[in-house]
């Protein structure tokens, strides 16, 4: 390699280390964190439920054994907690709750309507469940854009108060729950106040894989946050 080869191969070892560290500058810190969000959530627009699944209710006076439960999609308040560990300042693992939301209930069966009907219902999730997260810190500024991929276990509860009978035999107030697995993934930007304090902006969705009892359960997010990180 001659002497002028050299010197261009120099010059740029050294352009490109100037740029991983101003990468590294603002880059994801390296440690434990807690992340604290509020947000606006939606959720499905209907739900099936086996009316077997609603305990001592006689059934459903629609007489199907699987029933649509019509559901108000308008945005409802969530929030998450996360604890972390960045391994390296592209790379880290999460631990993740996240609370998705109440929503009421509008219709039963596609025809009798709460206001119809005198009765009333809400169906709300949460989840929990653990995620890797991957970082892309912007070059010169103190944002970080990230991604997020996980699995979660969901939680769901529909309860149904129908005081009138207008859904089932047997008037009364009924409730049936959920548990099942399902693909937690999301992505967002934060701006560094600090090196302790970030602030975050975020995405996220969550899918579950099976609809074994309350079908139809996904939800999307819109969040702000705030991360301290121990360093």
């Amino acid at each position: 390699m001659d002497l002028k080869l050299k010197k261009i191969f120099k010059r740029a070892s050294l352009m490109l280390l100037a740029i991983i560290a101003s990468n590294m500058t603002f880059a994801a810190q390296h440690g434990f964190y807690g992340d604290l969000g509020l947000g606006l959530g939606f959720g499905p627009s209907n739900t099936v439920v086996k009316s077997e699944l609603f305990s001592n209710s006689g059934g459903t006076l629609s007489a199907n054994t699987s029933d649509v439960y019509t559901l108000q999609t308008r945005g409802v308040t969530t929030g998450y907690i996360n604890v972390g560990y960045n391994f390296t300042p592209y790379f880290g693992a999460e631990a993740d709750v996240t609370y998705w939301g109440k929503q009421d209930l509008s219709s039963f069966a596609n025809n009798v309507t709460t206001e119809t009907g005198q009765w009333s219902g809400k169906l709300q999730s949460y989840s929990y469940g653990l995620n890797g997260v991957g970082y892309l810190p912007l070059a010169e500024t103190k944002i970080n854009l990230f991604a997020k991929l996980g699995i979660a276990i969901i939680h769901s509860e529909l309860n149904v108060n129908d005081p009138k009978g207008s859904v089932f035999f047997n008037p009364g107030s009924y409730t049936t729950t959920s548990n099942a697995p399902g693909l937690l993934y999301g992505a967002g930007a934060e701006y560094q106040f600090n090196k302790n304090i970030s602030g975050q902006l975020e995405w996220k969705g969550i899918n579950r894989f099976n609809d074994s009892r309350i079908s139809n359960i996904s939800y999307n997010l819109i969040a702000i946050g705030l991360r301290y990180t121990f360093c």
